[in-house]
């Protein structure tokens, strides 16, 4: 097993620059996830890690060897990709086995090999059939199962869930985890998907426009967002935003907008321009009747789960979004009054978050 070190790479295709200045140190025994949208430079960076890119600038480290300029082959990682990339004309016990055969490793110790690993992802009665007769969740394991055999110095996974359906994928997720704490090998893992990063990793790394815009622990990430685009990026409802500004009013501070006046704590270095105020969904109270301190506000649309409604509502102009366990006794275009528990600041120019 190994660290992995990302020290300033930066990687271009012509005029556009994937990846700027990045640097990430993944820690021996870690599950990491890179989080972004489309074209964030997250698949650009594990593909320099694994070698398929070469950084146009900076080094990568894999233990202490340098690896920025070795064939992929020689990293001694395992790729786990979106598409199964599963040999059609290969048994699953000859799929799982290709990497120990290119290895020279002789055939009793390779097949003994092959079914422990298949056992451990459940798949040992399939090992006689080809991929053409394995159902997409059997197929993902397969190839779960061939990077594992290899028993590599690190993993490097590219939305390896995002082709199976959603029940499949919460399994899987699940057992993804139970096999990276099992076998504790270092992992980076390459997502869009906010839910996976949450429930999977040691710490996320946010990603937009090539650039780190926040390294933390899963609670870390959804409690203290560095940034706006953090803060709207991680979360699902979104995170409801209000734009104003502050005030001392007999003492206190008080953020004010057009439609708001919230009492919040005081940073420490208010900006002088505009602030944003954040609150999360679970942060937002849904009262049917008047009191002091709560917003007035008309609900748009109800979503109801099963284990908590989603209340969307308006005040004024702005949408809010807020959860609730028992949305029963709502309807739509009925008047609530909604209550702000915790929120955060955010100064709107540069978009950090205020301390």
């Amino acid at each position: 097993m190994a660290d992995v070190r990302i020290e300033r790479i930066t990687k271009q295709f012509g005029q556009a620059i994937a990846v700027n200045d990045l640097s990430l140190h993944v820690r021996d025994h870690e599950f990491v996830s890179l989080l972004g949208p489309s074209g964030c430079g997250k698949t650009t960076t594990m593909r320099c890690v694994a070698g398929l890119e070469r950084p146009d600038a900076g080094q990568i480290f894999i233990g202490e060897r340098d690896v920025t300029t070795l064939l992929p082959r020689d990293r001694d990682v395992a790729l786990v990709f979106q598409s199964y990339a599963l040999y059609p004309h290969m048994t699953t016990r000859n799929n799982i086995g290709y990497p120990l055969r290119l290895r020279g490793m002789d055939k009793p110790k390779r097949d003994a090999a092959v079914e422990e690993t298949a056992m451990m992802f459940g798949i040992d009665e399939l090992l006689e059939r080809f991929p053409r007769q394995l159902s997409g969740g059997q197929q993902q394991r397969v190839a779960l199962s061939r990077a594992v055999v290899r028993q590599p110095r690190a993993f490097l996974m590219d939305e390896p869930l995002s082709n199976i359906d959603a029940l499949l994928r919460v399994t899987m997720r699940a057992e993804l985890k139970r096999l990276q704490q099992q076998l504790g090998i270092t992992t980076i893992f390459v997502t869009h998907d906010q839910v996976e990063a949450l429930t999977l990793s040691d710490r996320i790394v946010v990603m937009e426009f090539g650039t780190v815009q926040q390294v933390g622990k899963p609670l870390e990430i959804y409690r203290q967002p560095a940034n706006l685009f953090v803060a709207r990026f991680v979360g699902s409802p979104p995170m409801n935003f209000f734009e104003g500004e502050l005030r001392s009013e007999a003492g206190e501070t008080v953020f004010v907008s057009d439609m708001l006046r919230v009492p919040v704590v005081a940073p420490r270095h208010a900006p002088a321009n505009r602030v944003t105020l954040g609150v999360r969904p679970e942060s937002l109270t849904v009262e049917s009747a008047p009191s002091d301190g709560a917003t007035r506000a008309k609900i748009a649309l109800l979503e109801p789960l099963g284990y908590e409604t989603i209340v969307h509502a308006t005040i004024g102009s702005d949408v809010v979004r807020s959860r609730v366990a028992d949305g029963e006794d709502l309807a739509v275009d009925q008047d609530v009054w909604l209550r702000i528990g915790s929120e955060l600041l955010f100064d709107t120019q540069s978009g950090v978050l205020l301390s």
